[in-house]
Formats: C-alpha cells, sequence, structure tokens
C-alpha cells in the first residue's frame, strides 16, 4: 500500500500551524513536501517546488490572511491546476481554513477542511481523503454509562473459577469499544505504516490467508502501540478497554454467563469444541 503524498502550500507566517499540521499527517502514515524539510542551499528553489508538485498525490493550501496574498502560494496553485487538469485527478487541491480570510476566486467553489472552527474535525476531513488507512480504524458502539453485575457466581455457573468470586456490582462510565476484533488486515496496515516490529509467528497469519480474521499472537504493548497509532491518525483517543469494560461489552448487564445467554451454544462461537482448529472471519 503505498504511501500518499502531500504539498503543503503556505506563508511562512504561518509556519507554526504548518509544522504541526506536517508532524501529524507524518505519524498518519502520510509523506509530507514542505519546502523547509526538502529545499537544501543551493538548490533551485521553483524548480524544487514544481518538483515537489510534480511527485504528489495532494496539495493542501493553508488559507490565511498571509497566505492568500502570497506570490508563491498562488503560483504552487496554479501549478498543482495544470497537474491537475493533466491527470484528471479529483479532490488534488485540498484548501485548509485556518482563520478567517478572504478566500481566493480560483478555490471559492472547493469545500475547505474548516481548522478554524474544529481543528480536531478539520484533520480527519483530511484524512479521510488522503489516508488509504481510513478504512481499517475499527467500528465502535457506544456502552451506557451504568452498573453491571461483574464476576462469576458458582450457584449458578459450574464453569466459574475461583479468581472470579465474588460477583459483585461494578459501575463503568460511558465508553465505546471496537464492535469485532481487530483484524489482521487492520493490524497489517499499522505494521506497514510504522515499522513496528511483528511477533515472528504473526507473519505467515498476517500475509496468507487470513484476511479478515482476526489477528493473533500480539502483545499487550504490541496492542497499546497500535492503540496509540490509532490515536494519532485519526485525532480520536483509543485505548485498551479495562476488564471491567470488556466484561460489560460481553456479557451485558444481566448477568449472563455468556454474551447470548446462560446456555452453552456451539454454533455461537469458534472455541476448541467447535473443532474448526483455526481462527475464524470477524
Amino acid at each position: 500500500m503505498k504511501k500518499p503524498t502531500v504539498f503543503i502550500s503556505y506563508s511562512h507566517a504561518d509556519s507554526k500551524f504548518v509544522n504541526d499540521l506536517a508532524e501529524k499527517l507524518k505519524a498518519s502514515g502520510i509523506d509530507v513536501w514542505i519546502d523547509k524539510w526538502k529545499i537544501k542551499v543551493g538548490d533551485s528553489i521553483t524548480g524544487k517546488i514544481n518538483e515537489g508538485i510534480g511527485e504528489s498525490d495532494f496539495l493542501i493550501v493553508v488559507l490565511s490572511r498571509t497566505s492568500v496574498e502570497s506570490k508563491w502560494v498562488q503560483e504552487e496553485i496554479n501549478s498543482a491546476l495544470v497537474r491537475n487538469i493533466e491527470q484528471d485527478k479529483h479532490a488534488f487541491i485540498l484548501p485548509v481554513l485556518k482563520e478567517d480570510c478572504e478566500i481566493p476566486p480560483i478555490l471559492q467553489h472547493r469545500r475547505y477542511a474548516n481548522f478554524k472552527d474544529d481543528a480536531e474535525q478539520g484533520f480527519q476531513e483530511l484524512i479521510d481523503v488522503i489516508s488509504p488507512y481510513k478504512s481499517v480504524k475499527p467500528e465502535m458502539i457506544r456502552i451506557p454509562a451504568g452498573e453491571f453485575l461483574m464476576g462469576s457466581d458458582p450457584k449458578t455457573d459450574e464453569g466459574a473459577t475461583i479468581n472470579e468470586y465474588p460477583q459483585h456490582i461494578v459501575y463503568v462510565s460511558e465508553y465505546s469499544i471496537s464492535k469485532y476484533p481487530i483484524t489482521d488486515v487492520q493490524y497489517k496496515s499499522f505494521l506497514e505504516a510504522t515499522g513496528h516490529a511483528p511477533p515472528k509467528d504473526l507473519l505467515d497469519h498476517l500475509y496468507l490467508k487470513y484476511e479478515g480474521h482476526p489477528v493473533v499472537n500480539v502483545s499487550w504493548y504490541d496492542a497499546a502501540v497500535y492503540c496509540q497509532w490509532l490515536t494519532e491518525i485519526s485525532g480520536k483517543r483509543y485505548r485498551l478497554p479495562t476488564e471491567a469494560e470488556w466484561e460489560k461489552a460481553a456479557r451485558g448487564t444481566d448477568s449472563r454467563i455468556y454474551p447470548w445467554g446462560n446456555d452453552w451454544d456451539i454454533t455461537k462461537c469458534n472455541s476448541a469444541k467447535s473443532d474448526i482448529g483455526e481462527t475464524t472471519p470477524v
């Protein structure tokens, strides 16, 4: 999966905003072209800029009171428009509104990512267009705040073990949790975007016939780093659930023994008794 490249066109008065944006894009698995990173002493500024635009998949134009007056920004937009026409690429130019300003006529018909009113939402709008990893974000479901019965009662559950005693009431605040286990496809995108090393015994599972299966043999540390990556690419906080959060999501609030009820049903899950012998798609 090729990383997308974005060229950021901006006024140097907006350097701090652009540096923060560029670092956040990099953390999301996106290659970033900005002049201070790419142009070295002795380089032709015009030549390098045109080269950078030509190599990029998207051009982000930071709209501010100074950038809309910048000759360099105007020339970069014009250069990108020529390439856009030649390649018939949709949404190649991505305006980003940093502050109230007079938007250039050439960009007025384009929707902009609004960082002025909501920077987090604005960044998410950019990622949704740029990032090939947006499809790997887990589908989340809301678990409302409230009490549930945690643990097991040996009088009603013959399979209860001593570490589940005593059954007791626990209050858990509202949270969200992934509807499905994290899949090998989702985890593979994380590995390829970050270079994080996979466990050796995971490689065959990732690259053979297991697309859409739950990822396996991932340590607590690996899972925590994966959550950190999701946070960086989405702008939303992801973490591992607590024991109480996991149990409430799995069993509900009526103290059921299994997620589906109190009676064992071999058709409801993949277990040793199912005799499948390997993982199955989520």
